[in-house]
């Protein structure tokens, strides 16, 4: 069974109602945990140096122009970046931990080829120009371009498909279209990626997204005993807040994991305002620098709880705080990319 992704969001006390909706890029912002105020929680781019040298007026001998040890250096290092450029590839991809670049030489396999005749999935154009060699650079999330997410044992990958369609006034008229495979393949341990391109020609390449509906999913706040919601409205800062996750519609065989979380001030007043709870693909980040101040409670194959310290933005102190979460489904048994994971205090 296949991984399923899911991106929902949220929590809130003061309406005791639910919203759900898309989780986006984590970032950090300053909090601070003041116990004697209490936290409404809501929901809702190398230079060539260069010499010239002409003979001595009268003279009938030339003297030589000795170069500079520098100035030999940053020849040879321009030449050594012009050779290493050439033997590049015409299609090449450099995988980071979110993100992928690919870059694509104008020359492509002797076609040649424009901005508009090359696609990404069904609709990544490219987004950037290589100067001063024209390149095409696409620079997206590793989810994006309808990329497939696959574990085959000890690596992560994700791929798609770079699309070219020449132009139909194009000249001449012998390029035809071609699909060029882009991988990026992560061994499981997260330290190491390996890169591939593969060219096929002709290829038809077809795809099935697999989309989540909001109904499928419900977090809530629960009270100290983890047995029924929590009833209360507002949150002391530092007391804890029991969050319970579940998968109203598991598949035989799914379980339920939480890829990441943040958090924001539910006024949405600066979208930049921005705190990650849950990352690396499932551990409490908190517990890393502060023991016990999150941490993984229980787990079934269709619930997951945790709990935190609740907090305020102190850039917004009088507003609500919401959850973000994104959700995984899947049948694998628990591995670096699928874990509930709580740092210790040993590390």
């Amino acid at each position: 069974m296949k991984t399923k992704w899911h991106e929902c969001i949220l929590w809130s006390v003061l309406s005791l109602g639910l919203l759900l909706c898309c989780a986006a890029d984590t970032y950090e912002s300053p909090v601070t945990r003041r116990r004697s105020l209490f936290l409404k929680l809501e929901t809702s781019q190398s230079k060539l140096a260069t010499t010239e040298s002409s003979p001595a007026a009268g003279g009938s001998s030339l003297t030589p122009v000795t170069t500079p040890r520098s100035m030999r250096s940053a020849e040879s290092e321009a030449a050594r970046v012009q050779s290493g450029f050439a033997s590049l590839p015409d299609v090449s991809v450099t995988c980071s931990r979110s993100d992928f670049v690919v870059r694509v030489k104008a020359a492509f396999y002797g076609l040649g080829a424009r901005a508009e005749e090359l696609t990404l999935g069904s609709g990544c154009r490219s987004n950037g120009v290589l100067r001063p060699y024209g390149d095409f650079i696409f620079t997206y999330p590793l989810t994006a371009c309808e990329a497939v997410r696959e574990m085959p044992s000890g690596y992560l990958l994700y791929k798609t498909v770079l699309h070219y369609k020449p132009s139909a006034t194009r000249f001449p008229s012998r390029a035809q279209p071609l699909d060029v495979a882009i991988e990026c393949r992560y061994q499981r341990s997260h330290h190491v990626y390996r890169l591939a391109v593969k060219p096929t020609w002709k290829t038809v390449v077809m795809r099935k997204k697999l989309m989540g509906r909001q109904s499928d999913f419900k977090i809530e706040l629960m009270d100290d005993s983890w047995s029924a919601p929590s009833k209360k409205q507002a949150y002391q800062l530092g007391q804890t807040v029991n969050i319970q996750v579940t998968a109203l519609h598991l598949p035989p065989g799914g379980k339920l994991y939480i890829s990441s979380c943040y958090t924001a001030p539910f006024s949405g007043s600066d979208p930049s305002l921005k705190y990650t709870v849950i990352d690396n693909l499932g551990c409490m980040l908190d517990s890393m620098k502060h023991p016990g101040a999150s941490q993984f409670i229980h787990q079934t194959n269709k619930t997951l709880q945790f709990s935190l310290k609740a907090f305020q933005f102190t850039s917004d102190p009088n507003t609500g705080v919401s959850i973000h979460c994104k959700l995984s489904i899947t049948s694998e048994d628990p591995s670096p990319a699928h874990k509930s994971c709580t740092y210790s205090v040993n590390g």
